[in-house]
């Protein structure tokens, strides 16, 4: 009985380990500042939980491995549900009518510098993660910004 027990709990934490390690917030205010502060890239995924195909499990089709955990750690994670006021707000401010929609932000929390809609392959997730992880504005996405001036990046709650 023990025995089976133990091998319970380890079975639950080597599957479910490497996901509960990527730490995601959902006030895009907090990863905001935190990202200005500590000068990582921002990850920001908005999803509607209630739609299969517009869940966060469609950016990366699988849980983390531990590549994909090393390559999130460089990032200030968060992660929005479209469906609440506030996730409404912050979509129309990204501009995003669609989801998931993903978006990168530079380590000054100022340029956007990725931005896509709906999932991603296993390999352009780790190429996308892989090639914007020091944060630095090496490409940006041109046009609208999609927020007013001043503060570009905050919405207001």
């Amino acid at each position: 009985m023990v025995t089976w027990i133990t091998l319970s709990v380890m079975s639950f934490v080597l599957t479910e380990a490497p996901h509960s390690q990527v730490n995601w917030l959902s006030d895009y205010a907090t990863a905001y500042r935190q990202t200005r502060a500590e000068g990582v890239p921002l990850l920001v995924v908005l999803d509607n939980p209630a739609e299969a195909e517009h869940r966060i499990e469609q950016v990366s089709r699988r849980k983390p491995d531990e590549t994909q955990i090393e390559l999130l750690s460089n990032y200030k994670l968060c992660h929005v549900d479209v469906r609440t006021q506030y996730g409404q707000r912050l979509a129309k401010a990204f501009h995003a009518d669609q989801f998931p929609h993903t978006v990168i932000i530079d380590n000054t929390a100022s340029v956007k510098l990725f931005k896509k809609t709906g999932p991603f392959t296993t390999e352009e997730w780790v190429t996308t993660l892989v090639k914007y992880k020091s944060g630095n504005r090496q490409t940006v996405v041109r046009g609208n910004s999609g927020f007013s001036s001043g503060s570009p990046y905050i919405c207001n709650t």
